[in-house]
């Protein structure tokens, strides 16, 4: 099962009525379970051993255990890249966990292709979670981290 297979299935999980579901694909066993009530978060987790699989399901394994709710955003990369927490080797990163960021703020660098690409903050909010480490090779789509949104007052 590839991992945009995971996400789509656990954004068609998250519309149903349904608050616990387990599957199990060749050697990948995925629960999906629901925290509360309508609206709450979807939570897919995976067994360590998931990661060991050899058809490239378990690739992903750390995003499994991806927590994203009406309050928290998965910042995503728009193309297959390389990741670069920071503009140069010597600079400080853009961001670390715990940072407040503002709407359209430099979050991360992709290359594609020789071609920098910017990813800014889709929302205001805190960092919640960084899911990848510097100069990692990433998706399309993968999740790179999650911010908190701001609660409006």
């Amino acid at each position: 099962m590839e991992f945009s297979e995971i996400l789509q299935l656990m954004r068609e999980f998250s519309k149903l009525p349904v608050y616990r579901m387990s599957l199990e694909i060749d050697n990948l066993e995925l629960t999906l379970e629901k925290q509360g009530g309508e609206g709450a978060a979807v939570r897919a987790v995976c067994p360590p051993d998931a990661a060991a699989d050899k058809s490239g399901a378990g690739a992903a394994a750390q995003d499994c255990e991806l927590l994203e709710s009406e309050s928290e955003i998965a910042v995503r990369s728009p193309v297959v890249g390389v990741f670069y927490a920071a503009p140069s080797p010597e600079s400080d990163p853009f961001v670390s966990v715990g940072d407040h960021v503002e709407k359209g703020q430099t979050l991360c660098i992709v290359e594609a292709m020789k071609m920098m690409n910017e990813i800014p903050a889709p929302v205001s909010g805190r960092v919640s979670r960084i899911l990848v480490s510097n100069e990692e090779a990433v998706e399309y789509n993968q999740p790179l981290m999650l911010i908190q949104k701001e609660q409006p007052i």
